[in-house]
């Protein structure tokens, strides 16, 4: 082979192993939030992917396409330092990796293996080995070829697999030992005086991990997100249930209202015969059903102005400092259900955190303003201070059902990502904040007919 070949496909080579790099680093930034922003995070992340990719290349030049002793070292320098940059425990940052690179190194040695059979060489296992030529570029572009779809469905799907990762660490863990034990028994086909009885390995151990991994990925995926519809859906009805009740509430307090009249009537007839005692006493008769059903109005958002009367009725009663300031929701162009999910899920939340702070330092303020198209919603609340996370940085909670809670917060998050808009949670100095948006699709559509 010409001198100026060798460049060129060692060229090519050290692309595919910088590619090899960042996917793994895509990866996390998909799943994990950073624990830097800004310069730092970046300034470390370039330096990161220049060093494992030079080490990458240099393993690849002198001690050949693959080595198990090799996985094994760039799976922990990549933990310790994914680890680092993003918010993840070293145990699920090592698992995703090892995941990662024994896939990716498995497939390499079975499209080798193919090879090998189908020209019926037996020379090219050792030279595609220990030699960089178009041989190994094929095999390394075809696997990093199959990264990319992969990654592909990993962005599609990164909600239900995020999910499946967190909750089957422990399965996840025990794959990638069977995975590199298979290693073990397939990367024999190095040594010519055993490649006949690696056929076997090759044979056997492809098929049972890629079924078993497909069959229980399906499995996981199906279990996961039926049960999250399942409370999904048990949330959505209390929700329903809620509103539901208080508009028969509000229905009673509007029939009320409707007898006003013939009360004023009757109170004046007492007043005029002198009956003063007797119209006093009536007078507070009829006053305390309507201080029951007494309601502002917020938004002029029905179900708005329900969910905001409850909470302040409910704020009251726990002695919480409650400010709401609403703009004009009327015809907003978000559905009932929507607003019951978004609000309910949040107010509930702010008001158990209060709960956990001296009577005297509870306070909650709810601001929602229209915009032009958007919807701005911010609600801020006293909280003790202790925010529970998990190895990922998600918040917690001290509910005992973490999960259902779990489903509540991604409940939000879901009907945000529906209208385009974004959330953002956290707290300090004692002070929770949940910023929202929202696109109201109604008043693009009003902006548009205007602008035709």
């Amino acid at each position: 082979m010409e001198e100026l070949d060798v460049i060129w496909l060692q060229g090519i080579q050290g692309v595919l192993c910088i590619f090899e790099i960042c996917a793994l680093f895509y990866i996390f930034s998909l799943f994990f939030d950073r624990r830097f922003n800004g310069k730092r995070h970046g300034v470390i992340l370039v330096t990161a992917i220049f060093v494992l990719s030079s080490i990458t290349i240099y393993q690849r030049y002198i001690a050949g396409m693959y080595s198990r002793y090799y996985l094994l070292m760039i799976s922990l320098l990549f933990s310790l330092l994914l680890m680092a940059l993003y918010k993840n425990s070293f145990k699920n940052t090592l698992i995703i990796t090892l995941l990662y690179f024994e896939n990716i190194y498995f497939c390499d040695l079975f499209i080798l293996f193919l090879m090998n059979n189908i020209w019926g060489d037996s020379r090219l296992v050792t030279y595609v080995q220990q030699n960089v030529s178009w041989e190994r570029i094929i095999i390394l572009m075809v696997t990093r070829a199959i990264t990319i779809g992969i990654l592909f469905l990993l962005y599609k799907y990164q909600g239900d697999i995020k999910r499946a990762v967190i909750e089957n660490q422990n399965y996840l863990g025990l794959y990638t030992v069977i995975e590199f034990i298979a290693l073990c028994f397939c990367d024999k086909i190095f040594y010519p005086f055993l490649r006949d009885k690696v056929k076997i390995f090759f044979i056997s151990f492809p098929m049972l991990i890629i079924s078993f991994f497909v069959l229980t990925v399906i499995y996981i995926l199906c279990y996961e997100k039926k049960k999250m519809l399942q409370l999904m859906s048990e949330r959505i009805d209390n929700a329903k249930n809620s509103y539901q009740n208080l508009i028969l509430e509000y229905r009673d307090r509007d029939l009320i209202y409707h007898d006003l009249k013939k009360h004023l009537s009757l109170l004046t007839s007492l007043l005029e015969a002198g009956d003063t005692e007797k119209a006093l006493l009536y007078a507070k008769t009829i006053s305390e059903p309507i201080k029951v059903f007494e309601r502002k109005r917020w938004s002029g958002n029905i179900i708005v102005d329900i969910i905001l009367n409850e909470f302040y009725t409910k704020a009251k009663r726990n002695n919480i400092k409650t400010n709401i300031l609403c703009g004009n929701l009327r015809d907003c162009g978000v559905s009932d259900n929507d607003w019951c999910i978004v609000l309910l899920n949040l107010l509930d939340n702010a008001l158990e955190a209060c709960e956990k702070v001296e009577k005297t330092k509870r306070w909650i303020t709810i601001t929602i303003k229209c915009r032009e198209n958007i919807i701005l919603l911010e609600i801020n609340n006293s909280f003790d201070g202790k925010l529970q996370k998990d190895g990922n940085g998600k918040l917690l909670t001290a509910k005992q059902n973490r999960f259902l809670h779990g489903i509540g917060l991604d409940s939000v998050v879901r009907i945000i990502d529906k209208y385009g808009g974004l959330i953002q949670m956290n707290g300090e100095d004692k002070v929770f904040k949940v910023n929202a948006s929202m696109i109201c699709e109604n008043c693009v559509r009003r902006k548009e007919g205007h602008n035709e």
